[in-house]
């Protein structure tokens, strides 16, 4: 790959765009999912999308015309609804575990309904006690191995994405490498399952985001670009999805270094093509037009990176 042959963006990744913080309040609001894709598909940019739970039937039968009729691939993502329901994978509560795992192999048939090609999860809030999380991995690995083979029936792949352990999130599944062995013992029992890693998590976990991507190889297909505020004293410190840029570390021209690094280390490659998100949380849940412009701002934020990326020649 050399500036007299540059490559584009989209060879050697999928962009995709968020629903759940573009657009928070769309599954409350009659026809909120349709709109927001239909906005996303207008871009002629984004090739996947991922969206929360769509409570309404009918709404749902309308999202898989959609995606019969070319929208961007769906991820059906039940994060935000695990979190609001207290499901947890990986608890040590019998009672809790069984429901949860009962509750999401409930949402595979929605997710297959609206044309969805994958579920996300998150692995459930982490022991109080730390030494606990080794027994909670373990629980998690055994919920997993349900639910990828009921995914699998349906034609659905299971994602995991590992959030932070200490800081903001605090679930049992954050680091890089506990994340990886998850996705080998899933592969060891014949199961299909990958991995979303996000900049904000990796960096509040205190890892190194290169080494993390390298590690991940094959088993991550998703990369959510996402700034956070790493100073303790400061009120935003944590997970909360604020714009690219000051009091966060993450701006365009180090999103520059990843992607470079990516190329390098063949993180991103034409045969994967894996799927790329800049993550900012929009606060004006009721705004459309604020959601709009902070999927724009995003796109921006991936070609002017990717531009100086490719301007290193890698």
């Amino acid at each position: 790959m050399t500036t007299n042959n540059p490559v584009a963006l989209s060879a050697l990744v999928r962009p995709g765009a968020i629903v759940t913080q573009l657009w928070p309040a769309a599954p409350e609001e009659a026809g909120g999912t349709i709109r927001a894709l239909e906005a996303i598909r207008g871009e002629d940019f984004f090739e996947a999308a991922m969206i929360a739970p769509v409570p309404d039937a009918g709404e749902r039968r309308d999202v898989a015309a959609m995606v019969a009729d070319g929208v961007p691939t769906l991820t059906y993502c039940l994060i935000p609804v695990m979190g609001e329901k207290g499901w947890n994978l990986s608890t040590g509560e019998g009672a809790l575990r069984r429901r949860s795992v009962d509750s999401v192999l409930g949402l595979l048939d929605e997710a297959r309904e609206v044309g969805a090609g994958a579920v996300m999860v998150g692995s459930g809030p982490a022991p109080s006690e730390p030494a606990e999380r080794t027994a909670a991995l373990g629980r998690l690995t055994e919920s997993f191995d349900e639910l990828c083979a009921a995914a699998a029936t349906a034609g659905l792949q299971v994602v995991i994405e590992p959030l932070d352990v200490l800081v903001h999130k605090k679930q049992t599944l954050g680091y890089t490498p506990e994340a990886v062995a998850l996705a080998q013992a899933m592969a060891r029992h014949g199961a299909a399952m990958s991995l979303c890693l996000d900049t904000s998590h990796m960096t509040l976990n205190g890892e190194d985001i290169v080494d993390c991507l390298a590690l991940a190889g094959s088993y991550a297909d998703t990369l959510h670009f996402c700034n956070c505020v790493t100073d303790p004293g400061h009120p935003l410190y944590g997970d909360h999805h604020p714009p690219l840029g000051a009091p966060g570390y993450l701006d365009v021209p180090e999103m520059a270094r990843l992607m470079a690094a990516a190329v390098r280390i063949g993180f991103f490659t034409p045969e994967r093509r894996i799927e790329v998100c800049v993550e900012v949380f929009n606060h004006n849940a009721g705004d459309f037009e604020a959601g709009r412009a902070i999927m724009r701002a995003g796109r921006s934020a991936l070609e002017r990176a990717w531009a100086q990326a490719a301007a290193g020649a890698f």
